[in-house]
């Protein structure tokens, strides 16, 4: 899909993968499919970029919970379920900072990196420190568990409440 920066991050991938071992999943499939996949091959990133195409929830599910990272450069879109489901797996998530984010309580639990033309050095900047501190990486899962249990109800809950509000509608 056009706007969820795949490019970006493919360019970025390109100037640090030069001292770092780093697979990225893209999964899902649309119109930038083939560009990515070009500049893939363009950069000889084949054994850094794997895409996935699209996956079933369950199997999207298995392949972020693999992940030691969720990251997310929607220029177009909002915070996105994907951000939340990494959230409840506990991984450090990093995240475009624009009007998708309803809260700025939220800030204090991601990495948020401003929508302008710094965006791709500073993620770059962003990637560099998260592999060589171990602390930070750590810091940041917990940031993810502690926001999924202070925001975030789990689906059997979330059904039930719908249930119970339209049961109460209804009667």
């Amino acid at each position: 899909v056009p706007g969820k920066g795949q490019v970006d991050i493919i360019e970025v991938l390109r100037k640090i993968n030069t001292k770092n071992s780093v697979v990225v999943y893209m999964i899902g499939d649309g119109k930038l499919e083939d560009k990515c996949k070009k500049l893939v091959k363009k950069y000889r990133l084949d054994d850094n970029i794997l895409f996935l195409g699209k996956l079933s929830h369950k199997n999207t599910i298995e392949y972020i919970s693999r992940s030691d990272i969720f990251i997310s450069i929607n220029y177009d879109g909002s915070f996105g379920n994907g951000v939340l489901e990494a959230a409840t797996l506990g991984l450090p998530i990093v995240t475009l900072k624009h009007k998708g984010v309803l809260s700025k309580e939220y800030f204090q639990f991601f990495k948020f990196i401003e929508n302008n033309e710094r965006t791709k050095r500073d993620l770059e900047n962003f990637l560099e420190d998260f592999m060589n501190h171990k602390l930070l990486r750590q810091i940041m899962s917990k940031n993810s568990i502690e926001f999924s249990k202070r925001y975030l109800i789990d689906w059997e809950d979330r059904v039930d409440s719908e249930i119970n509000t339209i049961v109460s509608i209804c009667t």
